[in-house]
């Protein structure tokens, strides 16, 4: 029995009231509406975050303000993400880099990434995004993080 392809929708949400560069992995939540690994770590971990995707499908990053931990006025922007270029591993994707577009960052899985091993080996990859904080005299700081892709079995 096959199993349908879809696309994946991945929500970046940022705890930007209390997020630092030394915090990334528990004020920066990934979830999508495939079953992804939610973070199943307490507090959660996001760089071994991994999102289910389908070949020939596609996957598409936003970013949300946690509603529960901010200041008035914060927001965040998704910049791009782009292929971890130091551990390449499945090359999923059909580009290297993905830019934003309109608030939220489409890209492509390739329709016949390659095999290691007889499976395919998950995508490690960079999101990098940034915060606006409201009240900062410096209200702009730009962070980066590395989950991963991986592809739905079955």
């Amino acid at each position: 029995m096959s199993k349908d392809k879809k696309d994946t929708n991945i929500t970046v949400t940022i705890d930007t009231k209390n997020i630092t560069i030394n915090n990334l992995e528990s004020t920066v939540i990934f979830k999508d509406d495939r079953g992804g690994n939610e973070g199943s770590e307490n507090p959660p971990n996001s760089s071994n975050y991994f999102s289910y995707v389908d070949k020939g499908k596609n996957v598409v990053w936003t970013g949300i303000v946690n509603p529960d931990s901010h200041d008035p006025g914060d927001s965040v922007t998704l910049l791009c993400v782009f292929i971890n270029p130091n551990n390449k591993g499945g090359d999923l994707l059909k580009k290297d880099a993905y830019i934003a577009d309109n608030g939220s960052i489409p890209a492509t899985v390739k329709e016949n990434p390659t095999k290691k091993d007889d499976k395919y080996p998950d995508e490690n990859y960079y999101l990098v995004f940034m915060v606006n904080k409201a009240n900062e005299t410096n209200p702009h700081k730009i962070y980066t993080i590395d989950p991963k892709l991986r592809i739905q079995s079955g």
